[in-house]
């Protein structure tokens, strides 16, 4: 499974009542949280928890598919966390236009996936991450899905 295919099937667990702009803060918020636990331990779990929250930014910000990139001037992920909430915060609470936030929320998203791409097989880490939304949200996923 790919990031493109991961995305997709993990797309099916987010909220499509709530509104886009609670959705993106959703997303952002919970990216810092779940790196932060994902530090602590970097388990495949963990790694899928993370990996769920970079497919919902890159599913909210319309990013497409994300590409695994390591960024040699910003090379900390703490930067990256702080460009996605930032931007994130600007759209949403402040009322600045996306589209000047949607160029460096990929860089820095891709950024983030190069971290896990470097320390997980990340096949494995998105198959348990669904296998994981499978069972919590059995009813979101349909037999067609392989």
């Amino acid at each position: 499974m790919n990031f493109e295919e991961y995305a997709k099937a993990a797309a099916r667990t987010s909220d499509p009542s709530r509104p886009l702009v609670i959705n993106t803060l959703y997303a952002a918020c919970g990216l810092v949280g779940e790196w932060a636990e994902w530090l602590e331990v970097e388990t495949v779990e963990e790694a899928g928890d993370v990996a769920w929250h970079l497919a919902e930014i890159a599913r909210v910000w319309e990013l497409g598919t994300l590409q695994p990139r390591a960024d040699k001037r910003h090379p900390s992920p703490v930067h990256h966390l702080g460009v996605i909430s930032e931007a994130s915060k600007k759209w949403a609470c402040h009322g600045q236009p996306r589209e000047i936030f949607a160029d460096a929320v990929r860089s820095s998203a891709e950024s983030l996936l190069w971290v896990l791409v470097a320390r997980h097989n990340m096949p494995e880490v998105y198959a348990h991450n669904i296998a994981k939304l499978r069972e919590r949200h059995p009813g979101k996923f349909d037999t067609s899905y392989h």
